[in-house]
């Protein structure tokens, strides 16, 4: 099975739809969003109807779950918080339905598919070092 994956999408449909072209020659069997796909760009309800249409899963990330009140986003700085005040003034409700439903960790088999670091879904910890890569690497 081929599968598509990307990531950080945020709100970004000129880059999306850049993304998604360039699979069209390897025509993968399924698409997987890792999350993030609103926050900073100009597109939130844009990408979200595409990503929706397009994947078969999609993962929620730190900007998803701010935007869909799902976490606070208080401590981030002030671009991105400005940039999901924003969204989530013009996120319709479906969207912001889909981004609440979103799962923190997606499992197929011996693949997991999550946002950040697969130690703790929720905290979407950033994998600075080796030794935290060792440690998710010795999860599976």
């Amino acid at each position: 099975m081929r599968i598509g994956i990307f990531s950080d999408v945020h709100a970004n449909l000129e880059a999306l739809t850049t993304v998604l072209g360039a699979y069209e020659k390897d025509r993968p069997d399924v698409f997987v969003c890792l999350g993030d796909v609103v926050g900073y760009g100009a597109n939130p309800n844009e990408c979200c109807d595409r990503v929706r249409a397009v994947t078969q899963v999609t993962i929620l990330g730190n900007h998803d779950a701010a935007g869909a009140g799902r976490m606070d986003y208080s401590y981030y700085y002030d671009a991105a918080r400005h940039a999901l005040d924003a969204h989530r003034q013009v996120i319709r409700p479906e969207n912001l339905r889909w981004l609440r439903s979103l799962p923190y960790e997606h499992r197929d088999g011996r693949v997991s598919f999550c946002h950040g670091s697969p130690v703790n879904h929720d905290q979407f910890e950033y994998i600075f070092a080796p030794e935290q890569a060792r440690e998710c690497l010795g999860m599976y």
